[in-house]
């Protein structure tokens, strides 16, 4: 089916550009895929219970810029002037309609008819917004609300590239005698595209009921839920971001769309689980979990979206999540049991994540999937607690791998209790074939490297115990995989490093020194609002061995371009070298580093090396 077949044949998307963003990964897929964004794009449904005041679902001809009926609606393009291709008006997608800004270039403006309220008591305005293209930080949609003829309230605001999906975004409780709603676009690319539907001011005084499931159901099937009890009659409603949610014992409820609920509770044996498609379930209260039920809560593939205004107490006994948004605008997200993230955690607002130490970071694999990660922090935000951060390492033989810790008060005992450790301090690895004063894990010591590159090699620790030395956040390391013919989960527990972190970088003799991606997440060299440095070369380099250590290669990425598999992806835990080439080198990295892109963890060459330091220890040679 082609782009025209949908609907869409005036969309500027050319025979060899034909894009579209894969929701969870956000890379180009091919444009076969194109079918299934658009399919999902149109799936969210009528989500509140409450009497509708207005609801704007732009049930229009293609190309309306203008209504004047009983939901009436303008638009402003004064400061608006589309280039190639651009518009700004209703489109149709699947046989769906939606209104769309697409490379309006400058600032296009949506306004409703004031809205009369004063017959009722409380209301609150929700849209559905979206984006699809490539957006960075000057690209928006935000949403805005005048409340008995005052200024414009933000309620909304989205930058850059928030996914591909339809998100629910609604205003706080307002009261008054009239109410408008305005929402602002701005893009600049026929790669880039804003849209928005399901404008609606509805009754809050009639939601906030708590929905009890009736029978095994679809979340969104109306009669799957009563208010009057568990198996009670049904609402002929479904749950919104006002209503508690509580899923009785035996009751298996499928979110099949995105969906969302104040409280979740899931009870007895009850179950919620997802169906292959991925949706965003947005819940505005706490997740308690008590049932017996081995997967209770089972949305792999899917998205939890917090957006609470307090604090959200969430409880998920040890379950996988694949994805997580935190998008608040006051109170924090405070997990109260064990929960093990198989994707990505997103915190796009001011909002503390509080772990309180039940946060595990899973990895399954050391290629570019399968590695759990914190993405950029948004400004004000934060995780607190311990978090354990997992790095499989796959059974390569004994080789060295360059490796370093993404939390704050590791220490080598955290690393020495998943794969041994030697050397001349107290408490040496033991076992069957190993010499324990042999030592196994080295630092650089750029200072002490001179004209012989391999004398900057240290050993690591020299003395004490191995809980007395600190795996030191953007140090790299090197170790040596005593028996690493079998895979290794490394794990360190501890704060996360986050924001704005300083590289200890020398110029006394050499220059190179070996570094540390200190995030539990994959950073982007090649992200320049990411770093900030002086007297460094504008290159990473890691070091790639492979099984005996006699040879190796270097993965490069020299003024952006790489060699030897380099792309300027730091992974999880990856050690790289760059090198000072001035007197007081700086080097700085920050959130915006972290990339949504996982990076190989290097380990096996198969091409010639670009520079050798080496250590080399009996018949181990780095």
């Amino acid at each position: 089916m082609g782009i025209a077949a949908l609907g869409y044949a005036h969309f500027p998307i050319a025979p060899l550009t034909i894009f579209v963003l894969n929701i969870r990964k956000k890379t180009i897929v091919p444009r076969g895929s194109i079918i299934c964004l658009i399919l999902a794009l149109l799936t969210i449904p009528n989500k509140f219970q409450g009497q509708d005041i207005y609801l704007e679902d732009f049930n229009l001809p293609t190309g309306t810029t203008v209504d004047n009926g009983a939901t009436a609606w303008s638009i402003d393009m004064s400061n608006a002037n589309p280039g190639n291709l651009g518009f700004f008006e209703t489109r149709s997608l699947a046989g769906g309609l939606l209104f769309m800004g697409h490379n309006v270039v400058g600032e296009a403006v949506w306004t409703s008819q004031v809205i009369d309220i004063s017959s009722v008591t409380s209301v609150i305005v929700s849209i559905d917004l979206g984006e699809f293209g490539t957006l960075e930080g000057n690209d928006y949609i935000r949403a805005y609300y005048i409340q008995d003829g005052g200024s414009e309230t933000l309620f909304a605001n989205f930058n850059n590239d928030f996914g591909a999906a339809l998100q629910t975004v609604t205003s706080p409780t307002l009261s008054g005698t009239s109410l408008q709603i305005i929402v602002r676009i701005s893009n600049n690319s026929i790669f880039e595209a804003h849209f928005f539907d399901n404008v609606r001011v509805f009754d809050s005084s009639t939601s906030g009921a708590t929905l009890y499931s009736r029978r095994s159901r679809n979340w969104t099937n109306r009669n799957a839920w009563s208010t009057v009890g568990l198996g009670g009659p049904s609402c002929n409603c479904q749950p919104d971001a006002t209503t508690n949610v509580i899923i009785g014992s035996n009751h298996q409820i499928r979110l099949n769309r995105n969906g969302s609920a104040r409280d979740l509770t899931v009870q007895g044996n009850g179950r919620l689980y997802a169906s292959s498609n991925q949706s965003v379930l947005t819940i505005t209260g706490d997740v308690v979990q008590s049932s017996s039920n081995s997967d209770p809560i089972d949305l792999l593939q899917q998205t939890l979206s917090f957006s609470g205004t307090g604090d959200q107490n969430i409880g998920f006994n040890g379950e996988s999540v694949d994805q997580i948004v935190v998008n608040k605008s006051g109170g924090r997200v405070i997990l109260t049991q064990p929960l093990n993230l198989i994707g990505e955690i997103s915190i796009q607002s001011a909002t503390n994540f509080e772990s309180n130490g039940y946060l595990t970071l899973l990895s399954t694999s050391d290629g570019t999937s399968g590695n759990a990660s914190i993405g950029a922090i948004a400004n004000g935000g934060s995780v607190s607690g311990n978090v354990t951060v997992q790095r499989f390492i796959n059974g390569e033989g004994e080789i060295w791998r360059y490796i370093s810790s993404p939390v704050t008060n590791a220490s080598v005992a955290d690393w020495q209790d998943d794969f041994p450790i030697t050397g001349g301090f107290s408490d040496p690895s033991t076992g069957p074939g190993i010499d324990s004063s042999r030592p196994s894990l080295y630092a650089y010591g750029e200072s002490g490297s001179g004209t012989n590159l391999s004398l900057g090699w240290q050993a690591y620790p020299v003395s004490g115990t191995a809980a007395s030395n600190p795996l030191t956040p953007g140090t790299g390391y090197t170790a040596l995989m005593l028996g690493g013919s079998s895979a290794t989960l490394v794990d360190v527990t501890g704060p996360i490093n986050q924001g704005n972190m300083n590289y200890n970088v020398s110029f006394a003799a050499s220059g190179w020194n070996l570094l540390g991606n200190p995030y539990p997440a994959t950073v982007d060299w090649g992200q320049t609002s990411g770093w900030s440095s002086s007297n460094v070369a504008d290159a990473i380099y890691v070091r790639n061995n492979e099984n005996g250590n006699e040879n190796s290669t270097v993965a490069s990425y020299v003024d952006g371009v790489g060699t030897n598999g380099g792309t300027g992806l730091i992974a999880t835990g990856q050690a790289f070298w760059v090198q000072a080439i001035g007197p007081g080198p700086t080097l700085q990295i920050n959130e915006l580093a972290k990339s949504a892109s996982t990076g190989t963890f290097f380990r096996k060459p198969d091409l010639e090396n670009l520079f050798r330091i080496t250590l080399s220890i009996d018949n181990e040679v780095d």
